[in-house]
């Protein structure tokens, strides 16, 4: 962390306990009051400016995150949350997840991928599982333990789950068992929401399976609460070996503590790995419909205070988030642009008004506003004269209401590159009588001014060159057929088929 602090602030680091280690966080007080806190992993440098007068902390993409006079001013570092050691899964844009523990277990996403999106409220890449609730699985990652002894000895010797979630259905919710981070088949241990069965209910749910016997047993830590469409929860469960208890913290509560003295039941041997979005198995099952923010394993039955601390680092996004204005934002990045030309913004939601906050990165002072032009597609902004080469954070504004929209890298040039050009398929058809490769939809791609037109050509037996999409044209062959055999033949329009000079 790049660190520039005046004098009058004062450092001040804790120690962190024995076994449980613990991120640091950067608090700023005035008048003894705390006016700004946050992971210090996550601010990448803290400045004076306006000739020291005024404190200002960035980001690792450049972007503004707290600024405060400098008088008054005190900065300590404290004792934050604790740090998962053993498994802390980051989703990333290309829909890809990695595990940034010290342990790095490999994740693995299955063949169709997984939609991962830049979520606002909690400033990451956030994974949409679209699964069956509770079915079939088709999108999921894989994180696999089984031949990491480590990995099974800490978890066999006390451990905390943690993840954010948010489901996604529509009421009622389905009875059945849907898994979100889970590690489940006749053994193991998992999050997730449970069938009804007793007195259980639809509820998130803790389940590690631990025995005295060395016979499957699970401890069901419930917590009574339904998850509601479209709200995230955050989701503890602890299993604490030494106190025989399974614990359940939903949003920084205790909501239930059950008997669970044993030794943990691993699950079968071809299922010892995480799923998030499912639970494990010898495939996917169990599948979870909704988002999965964050997932996370630590070695250690984690205290009552601990988990409020991770609690707190979740509200705090929580409490900051802006508006969500705009959804399904697309945009190019590293585009060659110059003043005066349009800058193309797609998504839904944009209105009338919008207008769109350019701040170049670790320059807050270079930043442009601009008035946003809706377009089919989303919103359009005009380039400002001096804009410059660099990496920009992009925001919506609407009135009093903000939503980070990304970072994107800009390159202004004097001369725009010439666009792609228009070429119609087989001509254009699809919208009108014409039949692919004919005279009409060569004559309608011509009416709308495009730049081409492909088409398709085959030689007969004795070489006249024939226009047609298909190697055959109704059931003839055309290349191990003479013209006189095909020339007559008509396409769905009516239209004879043509040569290739009928074209010309």
């Amino acid at each position: 962390m790049k660190t520039f602090v005046a004098a009058a602030i004062t450092l001040m680091s804790l120690p962190a306990a024995a076994q449980t280690k613990y991120y640091d966080n950067i608090v700023l007080r005035q008048n003894g009051n705390i006016v700004y806190q946050n992971k210090a992993t996550n601010i990448d440098s803290i400045a004076m400016e306006n000739n020291k007068t005024q404190i200002a902390l960035y980001d690792r993409d450049g972007g503004l995150l707290f600024s405060t006079p400098a008088a008054g001013t005190r900065m300590d570092v404290e004792q934050g949350a604790p740090i998962a050691d053993m498994l802390d899964l980051v989703f990333n844009e290309d829909g890809t997840a990695t595990d940034i523990s010290v342990l790095g277990l490999p994740v693995t996403n299955n063949a169709g991928g997984v939609a991962t999106y830049y979520n606002p409220t909690f400033k990451r890449y956030v994974a949409r599982f679209d699964n069956t609730w509770a079915g079939a699985t088709s999108t999921y990652f894989r994180v696999n333990y089984g031949s990491n002894k480590s990995f099974i000895d800490l978890l066999k010797d006390g451990h905390t789950l943690e993840a954010v979630v948010m489901a996604n259905y529509t009421p009622p919710i389905a009875n059945g068992e849907a898994k979100f981070f889970s590690s489940h088949e006749a053994g193991g241990t998992g999050l997730m929401v449970c069938k009804t069965s007793g007195s259980r209910g639809n509820e998130l749910t803790f389940l590690p399976n631990v025995s005295t016997t060395g016979k499957s047993s699970w401890k069901w830590a419930t917590s009574g609460i339904v998850p509601q469409p479209k709200q995230y929860y955050h989701v503890v469960g602890v299993w604490d070996k030494d106190e025989k208890k399974a614990k359940i913290y939903v949003d920084g509560v205790l909501k239930n503590a059950v008997n669970a003295e044993g030794e943990l039941v691993l699950p079968k041997a071809n299922s010892q790995w995480f799923g998030v979005g499912c639970d494990a198995g010898p495939s996917a099952q169990l599948g979870w419909n909704g988002d999965v923010v964050l997932a996370r394993v630590y070695d250690a039955a984690l205290t009552e205070d601990e988990v409020s601390k991770l609690w707190e680092d979740v509200k705090r996004y929580e409490d900051n988030a802006s508006a969500t204005l705009v959804d399904n934002v697309q945009y190019c990045d590293g585009l060659a642009v110059k003043p005066g030309c349009y800058y193309q913004i797609m998504g839904t939601g944009f209105k009338e008004g919008d207008q769109l906050r350019l701040q170049q990165k670790y320059n807050a002072t270079n930043t442009f506003t601009l008035p946003c032009v809706l377009t089919p597609m989303g919103v359009a902004v005009q380039m400002p004269e001096g804009i410059a080469t660099g990496s920009y954070r992009l925001t919506v504004m609407r009135g009093t209401d903000t939503q980070l929209l990304g970072l994107t890298s800009l390159v202004v040039m004097d001369k725009i590159p010439a666009g792609a050009q228009v070429i119609a398929h087989r001509g254009v058809w699809n919208n009108s009588d014409a039949s692919q490769n004919s005279v009409a939809s060569l004559n309608a791609a011509l009416a709308m001014k495009v730049y081409g037109s492909e088409t398709d050509v085959w030689s007969t037996t004795d070489g006249h060159l024939m226009i047609n999409h298909d190697a055959t044209i109704n059931g003839i062959n055309i290349e191990n057929s003479t013209y006189d055999q095909v020339k007559d033949q008509k396409l769905k329009n009516g239209e004879t088929i043509s040569q290739l000079q009928d074209f010309l």
